[in-house]
């Protein structure tokens, strides 16, 4: 029986090529979490979240997680923030956007057994996601600029062969033995 596998990439950026006043990248906006699910078909499912802290603006924010939930054609989106007023929460179940306060969110992680212990161990995984990540862009800046903006954006026959590209210009830099996901690991226990 095969397991679900599911990919999280955070804070994710979408970008677009701007010709004023030179052709340079700019950022059109972000959020805070895609989630891929990866079928053993390899067929793939997307999810995105957005997280806020405030208690103002939902009905703002949600309606940008449903352009994102549009453009990335997403089976889910969800909004989480402190306090979200009914109207924005009527928008929501009309959009297919889950919107979940703090409340709704604690009774979910109860729910799917998730305690304290889970909650510090996914907070020290973002941190050492974060470490590794500034460590890869000084390694590989092509690899992961093109992650970060580009791959998202592009159609999956282009990916592949931009993807296969950079993995031959990285092969020659990459060295199991030597690697910075090595070092990480002798310095995490």
């Amino acid at each position: 029986m095969a397991s679900d596998v599911y990919v999280v990439f955070q804070e994710v950026d979408l970008c677009t090529f701007s010709y004023r006043p030179k052709y340079s990248r700019k950022q059109i906006t972000d959020f805070d979490v895609l989630g891929v699910h990866l079928e053993p078909d390899f067929a793939a499912q997307i999810a995105v979240a957005e997280c806020k802290s405030g208690e103002e603006q939902a009905m703002s924010y949600l309606l940008k997680l449903n352009g994102l939930r549009s453009f990335f054609n997403a089976y889910k989106a969800y909004l989480v923030q402190a306090r979200i007023d009914s109207n924005a929460r009527e928008v929501g179940r009309q959009t297919g956007v889950w919107c979940l306060d703090e409340g709704n969110l604690q009774t979910l992680l109860r729910g799917c057994g998730v305690d304290d212990s889970h909650l510090k161990a996914e907070r020290d995984a973002y941190t050492k996601k974060a470490a590794l990540s500034e460590l890869q862009k000084k390694a590989f800046p092509k690899a992961v600029e093109y992650l970060k903006y580009d791959f998202w954006t592009l159609p999956d026959h282009r990916n592949v062969v931009n993807l296969m590209r950079l993995f031959t210009l990285m092969a020659t830099s990459a060295d199991a033995l030597t690697s910075h996901i090595g070092c990480l690991r002798n310095k995490w226990p």
